[in-house]
């Protein structure tokens, strides 16, 4: 049996329509049995962002019913009340901390990270999940473009000021949720904003997925950062973010599109995972295995580009910490599969 779903599991992440939806979680989900997670997570601290609704909703909830204490992090305060009391609701006693902030201005980010690490003693796992999906341009008070600002400044800078409290607590790993679309792209480190493009929606999108596989492959191998850092994408589920962005593949795809509590599976097997040194970190996961992150060979960049990357994020966050790459994280991140 084992064999067979090991089969179906590689033929149905080639097809990618029936692995990506709720049938492909439905045949792997099939050989699991849970004996790697952390069935209770009381004592432990976990801060959520994007956490109101979709994948970020279902990973704080299922961590709160697990005994953890969870910061949800939302930048709306009427829905990240809303959605604090209907965590309570469902988990009496549930120890849940609402953080407002944008995160497309890393001003706030700034603030957010001072926040945490002024207030807590450990901090068991980061996952960075917020994200926007832009069908129009638009810039931040600092004028840079919203999409590259929330999907990829945000995790760069709040991994990196959070970083050593996650290096401090046994066990600390960080996890950032891209996007099965982000095959579709490579960095542009020529053009991450689109000043020089015509904009396009989907792409920034899919490039700043990218950089989240980036950003946790680089940290992985960054000596300085100190905790487990992977990426993992969640499939095809039918969140608010695919109702509002993407109406018109909902509606194709509604019947077979996965629950968020189903994308939101790998987040928590990741952030719960007994072992967590058994698993590579700098990996990128879907469905609990370890995938390729490049399809296409022009998604690829070169160790120099990497760079490149990670200097403009630094330019651009006003960071001059010591969480910096050395040769080798970039020539890993470049050699991945």
């Amino acid at each position: 049996m084992a064999g067979l779903i090991t089969a179906l599991d590689e033929l149905l992440d080639r097809t990618v329509v029936f692995g990506y939806d709720r049938i492909g979680y439905r045949i792997r989900s099939a050989a699991w049995d849970n004996q790697d997670q952390e069935a209770d997570l009381g004592g432990r601290v976990f801060v959520v962002t994007g956490a109101n609704s979709g994948l970020g909703y279902a990973s704080a909830l299922e961590l709160s019913r697990r005994g953890a204490r969870v910061r949800m992090v939302c930048r709306n305060a009427d829905r990240a009340q809303a959605a604090a009391r209907q965590i309570q609701q469902a988990v009496p006693g549930a120890l849940i901390q609402t953080d407002l902030a944008d995160l497309a201005e890393p001003k706030e980010v700034r603030a957010l990270a001072e926040r945490i690490l002024r207030e807590e003693t450990r901090l068991d796992g980061l996952i960075n999940n917020a994200g926007v999906l832009l069908h129009e341009r638009s810039v931040n008070s600092m004028g840079i473009e919203g999409t590259f600002a929330t999907n990829c400044l945000a995790y760069f800078l709040l991994g990196a000021l959070l970083a050593p409290l996650l290096a401090a607590t046994p066990g600390g790993r960080a996890v950032n949720v891209s996007s099965g679309g982000m095959y579709l792209a490579g960095l542009n480190v020529d053009d991450p904003q689109f000043t020089r493009r015509k904009y396009d929606g989907l792409q920034a999108y899919a490039e700043t997925k990218r950089a989240e596989v980036v950003l946790a492959a680089l940290w992985s191998h960054t000596p300085a950062f100190g905790a487990r850092a992977w990426s993992m994408h969640p499939g095809w589920a039918d969140t608010n973010a695919v109702q509002q962005s993407l109406p018109v593949f909902r509606a194709l795809m509604q019947l077979t599109l996965r629950s968020a509590e189903q994308g939101a599976d790998t987040i928590l097997w990741l952030a719960s995972h007994k072992h967590p040194q058994t698993v590579e970190s700098g990996a990128f996961f879907f469905d609990r295995k370890a995938r390729r992150t490049h399809r296409l060979e022009r998604t690829r960049s070169t160790a120099a580009e990497l760079k490149r990357f990670w200097d403009l994020c630094c330019e651009l966050c006003d960071y001059r910490g010591p969480i910096q790459p050395s040769e080798a994280a970039y020539n890993y991140a470049a050699r991945q599969l």
